[in-house]
């Protein structure tokens, strides 16, 4: 009977871990999901939700670190709507990231993104950039270290290029040659695991779409814009405002 009571206990314990493993990335799927429909209409409800769907499982011992670092990517999409709350929304990010790399050290995703957001609160607060500062070099660096040629480590170093004032390090013209960069990887980058983080291609293609107009590469500049709708055509940015904006200085230019 004793015998019996453990084999029971042993069977109930093989046939729940997978369970809980895969109803954690049922949940991610969903915020993800949602966080997708509120970076394509800049919808901050739909972020929130977002972000509380990941929270949901952030205790969950195979996937908590994924959903922590969902949760930042949340914060920080939030931080970019709300210029009131941005600081909150970036220290949110932060502290959820430096989770992450705790958890997963070695993961190159937890330290590009913990890069990007702590360079965000440096130019939110840039009395604080003295000490973010080499944190954000630290952090890149490892991701660098980590995956070189992973197309999102890219995409945000050239971000923080081309943003980074001069004095500081940025250029303009690194994070354009970045930006390139990281649209190349990205395409012939395999499809995601569900366990990976998924975005960032149409993105790449924006800015790189951005940083041509900006130098008065027009054709260019449509041309990757219009790779970004062929990735993501829900991208309301780039199909309702950017693309627009570009066709019209084409025509004017003729």
């Amino acid at each position: 009977m004793r015998l019996n009571s453990l084999l029971l206990g042993f069977l109930v314990v093989a046939l729940s871990a997978p369970s809980h493993a895969q109803s954690a990335l049922d949940v991610i799927d969903q915020g993800r999901t949602a966080l997708q429909q509120g970076v394509d209409a800049s919808d901050p409800g739909a972020l929130r939700r977002a972000r509380a769907t990941f929270l949901r499982v952030t205790g969950d011992r195979q996937y908590g670190y994924l959903a922590h670092y969902y949760v930042a990517l949340a914060a920080s999409r939030l931080a970019n709507l709300s210029e009131d709350d941005a600081i909150t929304h970036v220290d949110d990010a932060i502290g959820h990231l430096e989770t992450v790399v705790e958890l997963r050290p070695n993961w190159a995703e937890g330290h590009a993104l913990l890069a990007s957001v702590y360079g965000r609160k440096a130019g939110l607060r840039p009395m604080a950039g003295m000490v973010l500062g080499p944190r954000t070099s630290a952090a890149m660096a490892r991701a660098q270290e980590l995956a070189p040629n992973n197309p999102r480590v890219v995409f945000l170093d050239a971000s923080s290029k081309y943003f980074r004032p001069r004095m500081w390090g940025g250029s303009k013209s690194e994070g354009l040659e970045g930006f390139r960069r990281a649209a190349a990887l990205f395409a012939r980058a395999p499809r995601p695991a569900r366990d990976e983080p998924s975005w960032g291609h149409d993105e790449a293609l924006t800015w790189l779409g951005i940083a041509l107009a900006r130098e008065g590469s027009l054709a260019d500049a449509r041309q990757a814009l219009g790779q970004a709708l062929r990735v993501n055509p829900n991208n309301t940015w780039v199909r309702d405002q950017l693309m627009p904006q570009v066709e019209a200085r084409i025509a004017e230019a003729r």
